[in-house]
């Protein structure tokens, strides 16, 4: 009977962190902070609290973090260029990194909204296809003899 139990508690714990959506580190400086702070040419227009605010309604599945030695699953970064021409618009590039800092998507919209629905939309489709391959059982590997 406490072995029932036992499974069932560790079963409804894996369950949990299983139904957690991804950690993201988010940044609207312009630049990876590395970058930023190896260089005084960093862009100096942060975006990072309307980028969050933007995010966190259009994507609530995910946790957002600012810790960078979090080990978070996701590194969103947000650039807004200078505005210009007649209506004052400016370009604004969003880059997705992976945990270990690989670049999984780019992409530039007019606007800071646009830009960070389209990395929330890049964050669940890169997540929902890990969890897939993650909750895949492994096939097995049949060892035949030949004669």
């Amino acid at each position: 009977m406490k072995a029932l139990v036992l499974g069932f508690s560790l079963l409804f714990l894996s369950l949990r962190l299983l139904a957690q959506g991804p950690v993201v580190f988010v940044d609207g400086n312009g630049a990876e902070q590395e970058a930023a702070r190896l260089t005084k040419f960093a862009h100096t227009d942060d975006q990072t609290m309307e980028m969050t605010r933007d995010l966190l309604k259009s994507c609530p599945e995910i946790s957002i973090t600012r810790k960078e030695d979090a080990s978070p699953n996701y590194f969103l970064l947000l650039n807004r260029g200078p505005e210009y021409g007649l209506f004052r618009n400016a370009v604004t590039q969003i880059m997705l990194l992976d945990g270990e800092k690989n670049v999984l998507y780019s992409s530039k919209q007019g606007t800071v909204a646009k830009a960070v629905k389209d990395g929330c939309k890049a964050i669940l489709s890169d997540w929902k296809s890990r969890r897939a391959q993650a909750s895949r059982p492994p096939t097995p590997e049949w060892n035949i003899d030949k004669k």
